[in-house]
């Protein structure tokens, strides 16, 4: 038997610790612990007492494939912000586009090359609107041009004429016209206008189509009275309006200016051209062209005569020259035609 040292109580030789405060008995060591619990803490343990040293390094493969869905990250993002601004870019730009407060329009003719009436004009509808221009007679179309489209806020129609002459000078009534639907105008003009015109506001030149209706689609209209100009190489109205040459000029040259600018009824009806301008117009038709010209001769006393020298055609490609004559007095004044084709030359209708 033997006694504690710490706490004097009393044990048997073979204990170890004390059974009352666990103290240990002189001489002995305490033994490993063991056991799972045991070999876990001693891990524990050393790791806790290893000192820190430098990572272990990535390997090769862990790197390349984190740097490619680095890469692929950055990748989308840049792409997805480009998509941004895109659609961005065409919101900015589709607003910058709008319709006026007002909308307005103007119009003039013009002859092109061949003698057609071009009707030129300017508009601040949106580029790509498309157009109708009607020359008209008596209130009814004579002639329609329904594919004019706004570019650069200008138009133009293509070359009237009245089948294949020209159209004479003088006033005529023209019209313009447009609707806002989808069998008249693009999708993006209707964005801009609205269905039916919707986001215009009424003016000079857009209106109603129905004044009755509160919901009624508008249109445009406009008609205007214009003056055609005279044909490619005739006289324009001043020179017209001008004397015929004075005492100091020769009778033939009198002579000619007198049958150039007179004005003739034929059969009752007078003409809507002096000679001049109907012999040019007649020469703009198909099958006729002018051939030698203008030419005087004195007949007797203050009597001349004068010719112009065309080409006709029989519309079989077979071609020759006539001469169309005129007889002037120049002390009377008086102007008449003396042969068939003179008399065709000297009428030309109104319309």
């Amino acid at each position: 038997m033997k006694k504690c040292p710490s706490c004097g109580a009393v044990a048997v030789d073979a204990d170890k610790v004390c059974i009352k405060c666990k103290a240990l008995f002189p001489g002995r060591v305490p033994s490993s612990p063991s056991g799972p619990k045991a070999q876990t803490d001693t891990r524990l343990r050393a790791v806790a007492s290893r000192p820190p040293g430098p990572a272990a390094p990535a390997s090769r493969g862990t790197g390349e494939a984190q740097r490619k869905r680095v890469n692929g990250r950055l990748l989308w993002l840049i792409l997805a912000g480009l998509g941004v601004l895109v659609i961005i870019c065409g919101i900015v730009n589709k607003g910058s586009v709008s319709v006026p407060n007002q909308i307005t329009l103007t119009a003039e003719p013009t002859r092109d090359a061949s003698n057609g009436v071009v009707i030129n004009g300017t508009t601040n509808l949106p580029d790509g609107t498309k157009l109708g221009i009607e020359l008209m007679n008596g209130g009814k179309p004579a002639a329609q041009d329904f594919d004019v489209l706004v570019t650069s806020g200008r138009f133009h129609s293509a070359g009237f004429r009245n089948g294949g002459s020209p159209i004479v000078p003088g006033k005529r009534t023209v019209h313009i016209l447009t609707y806002f639907t989808t069998s008249w105008q693009s999708q993006e003009i209707l964005d801009l206008v609205g269905a039916g015109g919707s986001k215009l506001k009424t003016s000079s030149v857009i209106r109603a189509e129905d004044s009755q209706l509160v919901d009624a689609d508008k249109v445009l209209d406009y008609t205007a009275d214009m003056t055609f100009p005279p044909l490619n190489g005739s006289t324009t109205g001043a020179e017209a309006a001008s004397p015929p040459p004075g005492a100091g000029a020769t009778p033939e040259a009198r002579a000619l200016e007198t049958v150039k600018r007179a004005v003739l009824v034929v059969d009752g009806r007078r003409s809507s051209m002096n000679v001049e301008d109907g012999v040019n117009w007649y020469c703009n038709s198909p099958g006729t062209r002018m051939g030698d010209g203008w030419s005087t001769t004195r007949v007797g006393g203050n009597t001349y005569s004068v010719v112009v020298d065309f080409i006709d055609s029989d519309g079989r490609g077979n071609e020759w020259h006539a001469k169309a004559m005129w007889e002037v007095n120049l002390d009377t004044g008086n102007v008449m035609y003396r042969n068939k084709y003179a008399k065709g030359f000297s009428w030309v209708p109104d319309y």
